[in-house]
């Protein structure tokens, strides 16, 4: 991505914030607001990240992971923004707000309630894991990943990147999947209302 890519996705996720930040203030579709805001600052720190302004990052992150947070004290079986909240705590490119044995946690009750079939609260618990150090549940969930995404081709290739970093021991961060050609797919990205996982 370039800074001008940077600069252009800042400026969109700001704007996104301020929406959302007025429909939260207003409590109007509370659930999608407040999880879309939180989105949109976790996307905000992602494209500070990438132009290197690390204490901005860490600001939105910290947003992000309040909201979610508090969200989930509210909804606890949420599993859009339980899986947002863990997929955060896992791979932001903030040492200090990576919490792998909290991510581990969380994903573990997504993939718990949904049976382990739904390939990205997979991913989500295999960035956990890795994390951690434990790179085996990681191999081992990516790969159940690869499995379950099929036809999914998008799918199948951004799995096996992460599978290849797995296996040379590496954690997932956020900045990874903005410095692909297939930015887009990275799991923030894939706006889903909140309450339709």
């Amino acid at each position: 991505m370039t800074s001008g890519d940077t600069s252009s996705a800042l400026s969109h996720f700001e704007q996104s914030a301020t929406i959302f930040t007025q429909l939260v203030a207003e409590n109007r579709d509370g659930e999608v607001s407040s999880c879309n805001l939180a989105t949109s600052h976790s996307e905000i720190a992602d494209c500070h990240v990438m132009a290197g302004s690390v204490e901005e990052a860490r600001q939105h992150y910290k947003k992000a992971l309040t909201i979610w947070s508090d969200w989930l004290l509210k909804n606890p079986d949420d599993s859009i923004a339980a899986e947002y909240l863990a997929f955060t705590l896992a791979t932001c490119d903030v040492d200090s707000l990576r919490d792998g044995k909290r991510a581990v946690e969380i994903a573990k009750r997504v993939c718990d309630a949904t049976g382990y079939k739904k390939t990205e609260h997979l991913e989500c618990l295999a960035a956990a894991y890795a994390e951690v150090n434990d790179f085996e549940s990681a191999i081992r969930l990516v790969m159940k990943a690869i499995e379950l995404a099929g036809d999914d081709s998008r799918a199948s290739q951004r799995y096996a990147r992460q599978l290849a970093n797995y296996k040379e021991k590496k954690p997932l961060r956020a900045s990874m999947f903005w410095k692909t050609p297939e930015a887009s797919d990275a799991p923030t990205a894939n706006k889903v209302s909140p309450g339709d996982g």
